[in-house]
Order: C-alpha cells, then structure tokens, then sequence
C-alpha cells in the first residue's frame, strides 16, 4: 500500500483535480437548462450558446489530460466524449429536455474517465483538519474538509501510518440517479415522485435503510429538516437523528 505523498507526487490529486475542473462549467449547463424549464426568461437560442459555451470550457480543462497522459484516465474516453460534444444542435432539436438529457448522457461519460486510481493509502505524517469542516448533504457522514501537515504541538486528526479509503466521486457535483434524472423529465411539472410504487413494501424500505451510511448500532438515522435551509441536530450535536422503526414504518405506510 503506497504512502499518500508518494501517490500525490504521481500526479494524483492534480488529475483528480482537472477532472473536477472539466465537471464543473457542465454541471452549470444542466443547472441553467433546468432553470429555463422551470423558468424560462429567454429564448431556447440564448440557452444553448450559454450551453456550448459551458461544454466548451469542459473540453478545454480535458485536453490537459490528454496532453499530458493522465496514467489515471482513459485517453480514448476523452476523445469520444470530444467528438459525441459536436453533435450538441441535432441532439437537442430544439428541446430543452432533449437538451438537458445530452448534457447529461455527457455527463455519464465524463465519470467514465477517470481510471486505476487508488482507492488505499497510508498517512505519511500527523495531519490536521485546517478551517470548518462542509456538511454536502446535511449529516455528518458526507464531512468535506482540507488536510494539513500538523505541527509538532498539534495535536493530529489523523495519524502517520493509519490506513484510509481514498474517494474520489465526479457523481457527488450533481447528485442525480439515472431514475431521478428520467422522472424528472417524464413528469408534468418535472418533480421527483411523491409516492412509493405499490410493489415496494415498506419491509423491503426498511431493510435497504439499514444499509445506509449513517445507520449507527443498527438504528435508523436521517438528516432531518428543522426549519427552511435548516438541519436538526441531536443532542450530541451531530447532523443526524436516530428515528425508531414503528415510527418510520408509520410514515412509510401514510406515503401510500
């Protein structure tokens, strides 16, 4: 298992970092399309000069990787999403949602990159978490924050030679699922459905919950809202609540 400093000299984390780069100006083509769905306020011509012009800064931030051959991505990955991006007028024909699901098929593609990186490492030095931790999702389970070397009085956050798991997620700048994303365009107001499929038993909910990530001594937690652009805290302070089962049992029945 290779130490982290040794990884982010092979160019690791500034690869990682391009990709990241090269989502982004796509992420902010599928934002505005969606707002013109929603919204409008412009004509479909103004949206999709604003639309290439985002894909285009995608393409830009891919061609380092290919200049440099990224020993992390796959070059011919790049090159076809190149190519399939010139097709953006016939692919749209006019309509913004077949707009908004190109840039998302793009998208698909675009985490299909990214190749052989490490998911194991070794900490190398004590390291401190450096300013405010970012709750992404509102729990303590999705924490984003920087690691710095720690002075010789600090006390570290993670020690030199702990073993970790190494994540590196396009997906997570634009969390939708391939089903999310369809029943947003299927449906009449594109909302997400409000109601559970009559196949899926509240049994069968229950026990994919407990697979989730901030199931703690097998109770049930969530990230509940405690007021508009507010997250709940327990009493311990964590971004998460422990819900009992009947109680969830009881909501997921009422939802039918």
């Amino acid at each position: 298992m290779p130490d982290w400093d040794v990884i982010a000299k092979q160019r690791l984390t500034e690869d990682w970092g391009t990709i990241r780069a090269a989502y982004l100006p796509l992420n902010q083509g599928m934002r505005r399309t969606i707002e013109f769905l929603d919204k409008g306020g412009s004509t479909f011509d103004e949206l999709l000069a604003v639309v290439r012009e985002r894909v285009e800064g995608s393409l830009h931030n891919l061609a380092s990787l290919t200049n440099r051959r990224s020993p992390w991505v796959r070059l011919e990955a790049i090159r076809n999403l190149r190519v399939l991006a010139t097709g953006m007028r016939g692919a749209a024909a006019d309509d913004p949602r077949a707009l908004l699901r190109y840039l998302f098929s793009l998208s698909e593609l675009l985490g299909n990159i990214w190749r052989d990186a490490p998911t194991e490492a070794r900490i190398a030095q004590n390291l401190v978490v450096q300013g405010e931790l970012d709750f992404w999702f509102g729990c303590d389970c999705c924490a984003v924050g920087k690691l710095v070397p720690a002075a010789p009085d600090d006390p570290p956050d993670l020690l030199k030679g702990r073993e970790v798991q190494l994540v590196w997620e396009i997906d997570a700048l634009f969390a939708w699922t391939l089903d999310e994303f369809e029943d947003y365009l299927a449906s009449e107001r594109y909302a997400l459905p409000t109601a559970i499929p009559e196949a899926l038993t509240s049994d069968a909910v229950l026990e994919a919950m407990h697979a989730d990530k901030k199931v703690r001594a097998g109770k049930l937690r969530c990230a509940l809202p405690s007021a508009v652009g507010s997250v709940a805290k327990s009493a311990d302070g964590a971004w998460t609540v422990e819900v009992e089962e009947r109680l969830m049992r009881q909501v997921l029945d009422s939802a039918r």
